[in-house]
């Protein structure tokens, strides 16, 4: 079995990075080709290309199909879930929040302008997700079946363009209505993940792409 040289650890410079893109993991794929895999030697716009169009596939088949993707070598599971906006009473405030939506910054400003009151008290409009019927969606990458080491120290960040594909998406009325419910954000992390996943109906292997 070929060894497989891990540039990540041993290179001073990527050792020490944060996240890593797309040309770090083209200069992985070029260092452990084999001398007989020349064919396989392209330049950097030509595989990003190649995984470009890969990686579309699979956000298609997430956002449209509702696809669990199995990631290889025991890398965990990817998809998209849902979960519904709560509305809670503050405790500290005494005020009526949505503990699990992100505050739309620009309808606050634009309130905190037209009403003192609203800027001294420090009130926040938050987005309420009338195009999804009242959910907040979100990309799932469940750990449970992962095999790496250390895996809770990882995190996967899905890249703007399809974030923004998936909102899009869901502006336009075109989400399909089966990805599975997140009931309630108290559940424990690995609890709430599994239960996720086995919600999921539709599963994909990256080969069958």
């Amino acid at each position: 079995m070929k060894e497989i040289k891990n540039i990540f650890l041993n290179s001073k410079t990527l050792n020490k990075k944060k996240s890593f893109g797309l040309k770090d993991l083209y200069w992985f794929y070029i260092i452990n080709l084999d001398k007989r895999e020349h064919l396989y030697k392209i330049d950097y716009n030509t595989w990003k290309g190649i995984i470009n169009a890969y990686m579309e596939e699979i956000f298609r088949k997430m956002i449209y199909e509702t696809y669990i993707v199995k990631l290889d070598l025991h890398m965990g599971d990817l998809f998209i879930a849902r979960e519904k906006l709560i509305s809670e009473i503050n405790p500290k405030t005494g005020k009526l929040e949505i503990i699990n939506s992100r505050i739309d910054w620009k309808q606050t400003i634009e309130l905190w302008n037209q009403d003192a009151e609203a800027k001294r008290d420090k009130k926040k409009v938050f987005f309420m997700n009338e195009h999804t019927d009242g959910y907040r969606l979100f990309y799932v990458w469940n750990i449970f079946h992962c095999e790496a080491k250390n895996k809770n120290a990882y995190r996967l960040i899905i890249c703007k363009k399809q974030r923004r594909k998936l909102y899009e998406t869901a502006l336009k009325g075109l989400l399909p209505n089966d990805y599975p419910v997140k009931d309630n954000y108290r559940f424990k992390y690995k609890y709430k993940k599994n239960r996720l996943y086995a919600e999921v109906k539709k599963r994909l292997s990256l080969q069958e792409i």
